[in-house]
């Protein structure tokens, strides 16, 4: 059950307020990128024209559309079209959906309505709503019908309730760590399937970054159960990396375009041309990714890793230690990966490139273990999960300079390309040497006694 009890004030009032908190509460299902909400405001009114693209005009003209016409509006052979346009239908459809099931619930009559939580049960959702007679119930159902169509799962009741009936979802402290870890993990699973259909829909390129990242948060909540989950084989670990890296390789590309022309738009005039040149490139070679991602995802061994996942989230095969409850797992988990953490040296500039990345890749283990079991603790092991955001960002983007630099070098200009070029090498060079000075600052922070005291000092409070 996920629970939003706090109201948000937004520009279009009552209609705003539900339409963020359903956007939130079901945000592992509808698909719809942190982005899509700018458009889903727009849609509403709450926010200015102005902000929305022109091309992005035409899906907010579609979403309204459809928001009036339902499930009845949503064209036939949908599948059959140009994949670009089949991405602007498929967010314009989502958009809908929501904002359909919204505009039931905030009436005018009922200027206090609240989405204040949803119980998922796996198979169909039930929403918690107050501020509504219990009569309208029956609207809100029926007005899911686009929703049920195109969501990944269904919603079955509307269930009229007090503001304060919500419970959280987050991991309880005296639930079995296996019914925890597959919890979490088919949420993850979830976050990531939803997404799919907004593939096509390339504009967007926080698409691929929010499945890659589920992916990653899936990956890491199964390492947290790994002795407690029979059933998450090594081998099924593996198909998991090998679509973690196939979705990396078109998010570090996504990265490196988002780059390139930030610092185009501030170059130097004479340096503009063997940029465009350049960007015009690597867009051909983003536009190539896309394809074979999507390619990918409609394979047999996709289909298969997807299918034998599920089965093993729904499994009720648990080891013995899968019943030991969450609170007496987590302080052992997360000394163990603190331990990793605090295992490197203290000056991380003498660090070699290859050591940087491993503490990185530690600090994130430390990082996801941490926002696992971050409700068990009253401060929310910020004093483990800040410091931890601040170190991962910093040391990857010291990590992307590096790979820049080698990406541009291979580029070999030739005259007076090659001044461009050095010039793009020394604003990649200072990048790098701003994030290595700011990686420095937080890992010296950290690894002192006083943020390594701290850090432990949390998890003792966990454990009490």
């Amino acid at each position: 059950m996920r629970n939003r009890t706090t109201e948000a004030t937004t520009p279009a009032g009552a209609l705003g307020r539900v339409c963020e908190q359903l956007f939130t509460l079901t945000q592992h299902l509808h698909g719809l990128t942190k982005p899509s909400a700018r458009l889903l405001a727009a849609a509403i009114g709450g926010a200015a024209r102005t902000t929305v693209a022109p091309e992005e005009l035409q899906v907010i003209a579609r979403a309204a559309a459809l928001a009036e016409a339902g499930a009845g509006g949503w064209p036939p052979g949908a599948e059959s079209r140009e994949r670009r346009a089949r991405g602007e239908l498929a967010l314009a459809g989502r958009i809908a959906a929501l904002l359909r099931v919204a505009r039931a619930i905030a009436r005018p009559q009922a200027p206090n309505a609240m989405v204040v939580g949803v119980v998922d049960d796996g198979t169909a959702l039930e929403l918690l709503v107050s501020g509504i007679p219990t009569a309208r119930a029956v609207a809100v159902l029926e007005s899911a019908d686009l929703w049920n169509l195109l969501c990944l799962r269904p919603i079955r009741s509307v269930r009229i309730v007090e503001p304060e009936a919500a419970t959280s979802d987050r991991v309880g402290p005296d639930e079995g760590l296996a019914h925890a870890v597959q919890r979490t993990a088919r949420r993850h699973l979830d976050q990531f399937l939803s997404r799919r259909a907004l593939l096509q829909y390339d504009r967007d390129v926080e698409c691929v970054h929010e499945m890659r990242v589920a992916i990653r948060r899936l990956s890491a909540t199964l390492r947290v159960g790994r002795r407690a989950l029979p059933t998450i084989t090594d081998e099924l670990r593996r198909e998991l990396r090998w679509l973690r890296d196939a979705l990396g390789t078109v998010r570090d590309q996504d990265v490196f375009v988002q780059f390139l022309e930030r610092y185009a738009a501030g170059a130097p005039d004479g340096h503009r041309a063997w940029l465009v040149a350049r960007l015009a490139a690597e867009h051909r070679r983003r536009a190539r990714g896309y394809q074979q991602l999507v390619a990918l995802l409609g394979s047999p061994r996709y289909a298969e890793l997807t299918r034998r996942l599920a089965d093993a989230l729904a499994a009720e095969d648990h080891s013995a230690r899968g019943a030991v409850p969450v609170i007496k797992a987590a302080p052992r988990a997360l000394r163990r990966r603190l331990r990793d953490v605090a295992a490197y040296a203290k000056d991380l500039r003498a660090m070699p490139a290859q050591e940087q990345h491993a503490l990185r890749i530690a600090c994130k283990r430390l990082r996801y273990t941490a926002e696992f079991f971050a409700g068990l603790e009253p401060g929310g092991l910020k004093e483990i999960i800040g410091p931890m955001v601040q170190l991962q960002d910093a040391l990857g983007a010291v990590h992307d300079a590096d790979v820049y630099e080698a990406r541009i070098r291979r580029y070999r200009p030739r005259g007076p390309e090659a001044q461009a070029a050095a010039a793009l090498v020394a604003h990649v060079r200072a990048w790098r040497a701003a994030s290595l000075d700011e990686a420095e600052r937080a890992w010296r922070a950290f690894r002192s006694r006083k943020g390594l005291s701290k850090a432990t000092e949390a998890i003792r409070r966990m454990g009490r």
